[in-house]
């Protein structure tokens, strides 16, 4: 898990640096379109003049093309929202690939030395944003072991009774999951508070200000802390896919998630200032909101499925214990 997060860094570092220097290209022949054309990438290489005639049009399109690629590499490496990394590595492989692929292909118009330099180069554009869209991948949710689990106090309503909106909820639960997911089942008596509960989840799923893995690390804290059967195994069944299992060594900022999550869902929650000011070391404004709105939800989600009864659908292999994590001081 460890040696993952610092291949990801790492490529994030190298993309960043890639982006910057395809910002600088791009600035070159955007303001200096004919010095661009007749001397990159310098040192009496000649890259462009050697293939056509120059056409200012179309190196100032290039240039503008690389500015807005770099700064896109710059972007995606830089910013802590997780959404925005894979559609832009598949952004810039669009142009990466064809690009690197025209090159490979017309050694016509070099030196030997001259294309094996420029290979070099393209290959980076290519290699870094795949290897990040590998790195940055998550398994699929697995399906769950059972469709009913043992001691739910709530039936669904009868087939020819469920609204639209609970048929459409049966239909995602299945595509994304295998089966119904349990808590849809209570929920399924109330179409109101079927949709303010999905619109929550939704929001929480699709902000990404803070990394998943620790709003899920907060989150199944908070469920083991209520117990919440059906909590704990769902969080250990996507801990185990961002990768953790029992003895995992929690990094610092880990830690901290985990003791916060500790004391925000205690009763009743004592959130110090010492404990807020070591987490405004790691999470700026927007972020603190996103992390604390994931783990007190799910404050509502234990309580409510442990009075239905709702038990443990078999999604995890195992029940990833975090109660012994020592607190980060």
């Amino acid at each position: 898990m460890r040696n993952r997060e610092q291949v990801v860094s790492w490529l994030r570092a190298l993309l960043a640096t890639t982006g910057a220097v395809n910002m600088a290209v791009g600035a070159w022949a955007e303001l200096a379109p004919h010095s661009w054309y007749r001397t990159f990438p310098g040192a009496g290489h000649h890259w462009v003049s050697a293939v056509g005639p120059y056409d200012e049009h179309l190196v100032r399109d290039v240039g503008a093309a690389l500015l807005a690629l770099g700064l896109l590499m710059i972007w995606s490496a830089a910013a802590p929202r997780a959404g925005l990394l894979r559609p832009a590595m598949v952004s810039v492989l669009v142009f990466a690939v064809p690009h690197f692929a025209y090159h490979a292909a017309a050694w016509e118009h070099m030196g030997v030395g001259d294309n094996i330099a420029n290979l070099v180069v393209l290959s980076l554009v290519v290699l870094v944003p795949a290897a990040l869209l590998w790195f940055s991948r998550t398994k699929p949710m697995p399906s769950p072991r059972t469709d009913s689990p043992a001691g739910a106090r709530i039936a669904a309503p009868p087939e020819g009774e469920r609204s639209a909106e609970v048929r459409a909820a049966e239909r995602y639960s299945r595509k994304r999951f295998g089966a119904v997911v349990a808590p849809l089942v209570p929920l399924s008596h109330h179409a109101q508070l079927l949709r303010g509960t999905a619109a929550m989840e939704l929001a929480l799923e699709h902000s990404h200000q803070v990394d998943e893995r620790l709003k899920d690390l907060g989150a199944t804290k908070a469920a083991q802390i209520t117990g919440c059967e059906w909590c704990i195994d769902f969080g250990s069944a996507l801990l185990e896919r961002h990768g953790y299992s029992d003895g995992s060594q929690f990094d610092a900022r880990e830690r901290l998630v985990l003791e916060y999550a500790a004391a925000l869902r205690a009763t009743p929650s004592e959130i110090s200032d010492d404990l807020f000011a070591r987490m405004r070391e790691h999470f700026d404004d927007a972020q603190l909101v996103e992390l604390t709105s994931a783990i007190a939800f799910e404050g509502y989600r234990s309580r409510l499925y442990r009075a239905f009864g709702i038990g443990s659908q078999g999604f995890a292999t195992c029940e990833l214990r975090l109660s012994d994590t020592p607190a980060a001081g």
